[in-house]
């Protein structure tokens, strides 16, 4: 047995029952760890469980925890600086980028002349001008300007960088020695493990709730706590290098001490430091696994790339061949488990149309945040604006808003310009050359870590490409940890395991007076009140909302018809909602809808039009005047238009603006459902057929149950039935539904409709990959037009691919025994009864045809001239 103590000088025995005690003296650590320390490796151990237990942080009390946590750090960092004036501050060069990104995200807030923003940004000030050239007295509300259209988004984003800023800073100046640098990649380890045993645990279970509770919103959980699977993916790469990290220092230390060690392998691997890598084994491989199962076609692709490049840089080290060739043998293993046991579900998902669709859908993406970009080039829109600046340029008609761009770095171009993309990316550059110095220094036994750290970089860095992730907290945490410890790895003098001396210089106490000292201590404490203030502000806020949304929920499933007392409730909680944090642009449109909402509840029994009386007419105003206050706020926020526009145009009567409200809004927003149903209602209104149609058929893309809306516009608003015909023009479905929703004085119109839709299904089915479904709903619709023959011929191609649909063959049989061919009818009824020996309508067309006794058709007046069922489409 072997077993490790610390003497009563700076030495270390290791005791060895199988040999003589033997001594080796290792250097001791030359600065004991302070308070101040290890209070920040506490919380810094805190916000590494946090961060994914919250979900990521995708909440505003998960954020404000967060935020409280990395305040903490902060501050103690601080207070260190105060307290000891022997500190000296670690510097390197990736301050320098990360301090300017910081500082270009201050000055967006700054409010500048309007001609400095146009000389910056022209594209961005005229879009802002003509947005807000109607309001009274534009000239003075544009006299002065931010940078970023929404200062809000910005301020928020703002606060999460200076927390992961803050990270990446102590871990630098605070984790210096190895045994920190080993706790640290334990501790992230530790927390992978349970993060990727509550992912198979879903996977198990198959189960669609978040910590079996909270639904997911993709519909499915196999992410463990996050609710998107790349970023799940994102997590488990960076977590996954930091455990091959940690194995790579037991297993140089294992080489190390190997002399002292015992000669069997079954007594070596009950060690302390085996199980350390067993457990580093552990999350790797179900890591990888768990990666593989959340079906992220980036997480894999990044994390095969990952392996073989760390694999092939650790061959390429002469030190860390044997280690190299493992990582290539296990990214092989790797490679092989997944062609394996995963390759056919994962090459369903890769060629599934949906996904083939969701694929292009990002590569329009990309190339609209290009034309994004050119509103301001230089400096950007705002830190976290992408919300209100990318939707208009989005032409990829997905309805979802794209509040972050599937881009990394694409967003942080639209965001900060070029000038913030050169800085991520100057930052990027320099980590790879700590990277670099880090692995040339491959014979310490600590710095054999940066190989682990490199692959979680490498592995994000690829994902960042086609997701958004760093804008997720707990990986932008893991992220500045990761990075944080290859610069430190980097400054690492070769011989000084213990205490981790660094190359460059540092800055000295003499530069760093009292009066500095305190007057950042201050400016902590000052910055860190504030955010924590505003991101508590956003939690109550978000509060109140939530409120107010169940509420407003139970007043929609009652058609907005209730008490004044319950309106009285709504409007209360929104109000406090808006009180808490009175720019938010969301907060307070929803206030106005709920407003709207409250005053536009009577209407004509005869006719359903609104009943507005003068002091309703008056809210209206008011309503209207907040609507355009809003505006000021953040002109490119579509949704106060649309509202403000219906309200002048349908109430107030002022169509003139109204009209242009609402195609604003369309513009702001051009994949908006509603916004799109709006302006293809004014065109129809002002007799602009063609434009008309064109928006309906988008809105309806976008959202099916936008059709039934537009076929009663043209009905009763414009008299127009046909065009309710012509927006389902191409589509069997949509032809289906308009069909079915015509009434009896349009039968021709509901026949044409049915007759385009029969012949587009038939040429559906004529093509390869045609669906069990397709065929039958021919087949009805060949039956519609008593075409029975081809009703036959589709039900018998319906039925084999999905043989035991009984409905379907009982239709079969129908369209048989009316096309003549009773004897083939009773064949296909006896199976029916075979199938399932209850179907009445297989009994009585038995008994029909036999008592016939001749294969002639039936007539009409048999029971079995009932209309076939629909397919399940």
């Amino acid at each position: 047995m072997v077993a490790v103590a610390a003497g009563s000088s700076s030495s270390l025995i290791i005791r060895d029952d199988h040999f003589d005690r033997a001594r080796i003296t290792l250097p001791a650590e030359a600065e004991p760890l302070t308070k101040f320390d290890s209070a920040i490796e506490w919380l810094l151990y805190g916000v590494l469980i946090f961060s994914p237990a919250a979900m990521g942080v995708v909440h505003s009390w998960s954020e404000l925890i967060f935020v409280g946590l990395c305040a903490g750090i902060a501050i103690c960092l601080a207070l260190k600086l105060l307290v000891r004036r022997d500190l000296r501050i670690v510097w390197n060069w990736s301050y320098l980028p990360v301090g300017l990104f910081i500082l270009l995200a201050l000055v967006q807030l700054i409010s500048l002349p309007s001609a400095l923003i146009g000389a910056i940004a022209p594209q961005g000030l005229t879009l802002r001008t003509s947005l807000v050239s109607d309001l009274p007295q534009p000239t003075s509300a544009l006299k002065r300007l931010t940078v970023s259209f929404y200062p809000l988004a910005t301020r928020h984003d703002l606060w999460l960088m200076l927390s992961c800023a803050t990270i990446f800073f102590a871990v630098v100046n605070v984790f210096r020695r190895r045994q920190q640098i080993r706790r640290l990649l334990f501790a992230i380890t530790l927390v992978a493990a349970a993060v990727i045993l509550l992912a198979l645990l879903q996977d198990v279970a198959r189960t669609n709730a978040i910590y079996f509770k909270w639904l997911s919103p993709s519909g499915f959980a196999n992410s463990g706590p996050f609710a998107n699977h790349s970023h799940f993916s994102q997590f488990m790469s960076l977590s996954i290098g930091a455990a091959i990290g940690l194995m790579l220092i037991r297993l140089r230390e294992m080489t190390s001490l190997a002399r002292f060690l015992p000669s069997s392998l079954g007594e070596r691997i009950h060690l302390p430091e085996f199980r350390v890598i067993w457990l580093c084994a552990f999350v790797i491989v179900t890591g990888a696994l768990a990666i593989f199962l959340s079906m992220s076609r980036a997480g894999i692709t990044s994390t095969l790339l990952a392996s073989i490049f760390i694999a092939i840089m650790m061959a390429r080290h002469r030190r860390m061949r044997p280690q190299g060739w493992i990582m290539l043998l296990l990214a092989l293993f790797l490679a092989a488990g997944f062609s394996y046991g995963l390759f056919s579900v994962t090459y369903d998902r890769w060629i599934n149309a949906h996904h083939i669709t969701s694929a292009r859908d990002r590569w329009q993406t990309i190339r609209d945040a290009f034309t994004a970009w050119r509103t301001s080039p230089i400096v950007g829109t705002g830190l976290g604006t992408n919300a209100v600046i990318f939707p208009m340029f989005d032409r990829s008609e997905s309805s979802a808003v794209s509040v972050y761009a599937d881009n990394d770095y694409a967003q942080a171009a639209i965001e900060m310009g070029i000038v913030g993309l050169v800085l991520v990316l100057a930052f990027l550059t320099l980590t790879w050359i700590n990277f670099a110095r880090g692995i040339r220094k491959g014979a310490s036994r600590t710095c054999v870590a940066a190989f682990g750290l490199g692959f979680g970089l490498f592995a994000v860095m690829l994902h960042g490409s086609s997701d958004y992730g760093q804008h997720i907290p707990a990986i932008g945490a893991l992220t500045a940890i990761t990075c944080g410890l290859l610069v430190t790895l980097s400054r690492l003098q070769p011989g000084t395991e213990s205490t981790l001396e660094f190359l460059d210089p540092m800055i000295t106490p003499s530069r760093f007076t009292p009066i500095l000292r305190l007057a950042t201590t201050v400016a902590v404490a000052f910055v860190s009140f504030y955010a924590l203030s505003d991101l508590n502000a956003s939690r109550q806020a978000d509060a109140f909302a939530n409120q107010a949304s169940v509420i407003a929920a139970d007043l929609e499933q009652k058609d907005w018809q209730d008490t004044n007392e319950a309106f009285a409730a709504l409007l209360t909680a929104a109000e406090s909602a808006v009180h808490a944090q009175p720019q938010d642009m969301t907060r307070r449109y929803w206030l106005n809808v709920y407003r709207w909402r409250s005053i536009s509840r009577v209407t004509d029994d005869e006719s359903g039009s609104l009943l507005m009386s003068p002091e309703s007419t008056e809210f209206a105003r008011q309503i209207l005047t907040d609507l355009n206050d809003q505006r000021l706020i953040c002109p490119t926020f579509p949704e106060p238009y649309g509202l403000a526009g219906q309200i002048e145009a349908f109430i107030l009567e002022d169509t003139a603006a109204g009209y242009a409200h609402i195609r604003t809004a369309q513009a702001l927003q051009p994949n908006d459902d509603l916004a799109c149903f709006n302006v293809g209602l004014i065109d129809a209104l002002e007799g602009r057929f063609d434009e008309s149609i064109a928006h309906m058929q988008k809105a309806n893309r976008l959202n099916h149950s936008m059709l039934e809306q537009a076929v009663h516009v043209y009905l009763d608003r414009v008299d127009r039935p046909d065009l309710a015909i012509a927006v389902a023009h191409g589509d069997a479905g949509w032809l289906i539904q308009v069909a079915q929703l015509l009434d009896e004085d349009h039968v021709e119109l509901r026949k044409a409709a049915l007759l385009e839709a029969m012949t587009l299904l038939k040429e559906r089915c004529r093509e390869p990959g045609a669906t069990s479904d397709t065929f039958a709903t021919a087949a009805s619709l060949c039956w519609d037009h008593q075409d029975y023959v081809g009703a036959a011929e589709h039900y018998r191609r319906a039925l084999d691919s999905d043989y035991g649909q009984v409905q379907w063959r009982v239709a079969l049989a129908r369209s048989l025994a009316k096309s003549g061919q009773a004897d083939q009818a009773m064949q296909e009824a006896r199976i029916c009864l075979r199938l399932d020996s209850q179907t009445v309508a297989a009994q009585q067309l038995i008994q029909e045809l036999s008592l016939q006794g001749h294969p002639s058709p039936i007539t009409r007046d048999s029971s079995t001239s009932a209309q076939p069922p629909a397919s399940r489409q």
